[in-house]
């Protein structure tokens, strides 16, 4: 059994907080089986004429000027037309409107500010690697963009969109002051051992159901001896090599006589792996483990670092509200 990761996840070390992505660039990505939201503020300009967190009475409603300009950021403009678009194709109100299109203004400012380049040909190596990674046919991967919705130009434009935030903000984590000591790493790594036994193989109970929230139910229950209706289970050994990177870390993460959280497979079918057994465990040595360390940290702490990051951009930005 294969596993779907989420189509515009790009294969980066980092787990970056989806709600701040949405916050920063207008909710790039549909809903996934892999979303973990954890919003952050972005608070407060210096140098602006007005407050950029408009209320809804600083914009003016009339729906005919459909592209009057609202709100420059740096000279960039925001229309009336931007915002009201956006207000209904996400079904905010006008404030969180107007807050997302200035946040997306000042992260796209970053973007070119840092020269970050996506291509053409990055965008197909990715796509390539994407549906390897999901052991399918690129035949078969598009088929599967098309439906989750998306054509194939609007996949590319929206992933292009996805791997420059994720450049941005693993450019922005790594350059971080806050990350990366090597006393902190060192006793990170002292502090959690058990991280560092790496099994080749697991021994599970694998079980599986149509449903998701019927399997979720028995899984609280923690009542395995009765199986009920619309679930089957089945022993087996899996190789971790043979798993996509963020399925066999799941697993590797879940204790033995633990649940697994519940995955998706690609027949649209949810399943939870009970761990009876870890087999053929290698352990990490320290200088091995570093990478791996500042990864860790990095994915407990982004979310402040890039709050605390564009708060300091917001500051510096020169945000003009037009229409009052």
């Amino acid at each position: 059994m294969h596993f779907m990761t989420r189509l515009l996840l790009c294969s980066t070390p980092l787990i970056f907080s989806i709600a701040l992505a949405k916050d920063l660039a207008l909710a790039n990505t549909p809903a996934s089986k892999l979303d973990n939201p954890q919003a952050s503020k972005l608070d407060g300009t210096k140098g602006s004429t007005s407050k950029d967190s408009a209320s809804k009475s600083d914009i003016d409603t009339a729906s005919d000027v459909v592209g009057g300009i609202a709100i420059l950021v740096n000279r960039e403009p925001i229309t009336l037309y931007q915002i009201t678009s956006l207000e209904k194709s996400m079904k905010i109100d006008r404030k969180d409107a107007i807050k997302l299109l200035i946040d997306n203004k000042l992260k796209e400012e970053e973007v070119r500010r840092l020269k970050i380049v996506v291509s053409d040909d990055d965008v197909d190596s990715q796509i390539n690697a994407l549906a390897k990674q999901n052991h399918m046919s690129l035949d078969q991967f598009y088929t599967e963009v098309e439906k989750q919705g998306f054509t194939l130009s609007s996949y590319r434009k929206k992933l292009k969109e996805q791997m420059l935030d994720n450049s941005l903000f693993g450019k922005i984590l790594y350059s971080s002051n806050n990350i990366g000591q090597d006393d902190e790493l060192r006793d990170y790594y002292n502090k959690h051992q058990e991280e560092f036994n790496i099994p080749k193989a697991l021994d599970v109970i694998k079980y599986v159901a149509n449903n998701r929230a019927t399997l979720e139910k028995f899984l609280k229950s923690k009542d395995t001896k009765t199986l009920p209706k619309g679930i089957a289970k089945d022993s087996e050994k899996i190789e971790l090599k043979d798993l996509p990177p963020q399925v066999a870390d799941i697993l590797i993460a879940t204790k033995e006589g633990e649940f697994s959280p519940v995955l998706e497979s690609d027949t649209s079918t949810f399943v939870s792996f009970f761990i009876t057994k870890k087999e053929d465990i290698e352990h990490i040595d320290f200088q091995k483990a570093k990478n791996y360390i500042v990864q860790k940290l990095i994915a407990t702490k982004q979310d402040q670092i890039l709050s605390e990051y564009f708060q300091k951009v917001k500051a510096r930005s020169n945000i003009e509200i037009l229409r009052n």
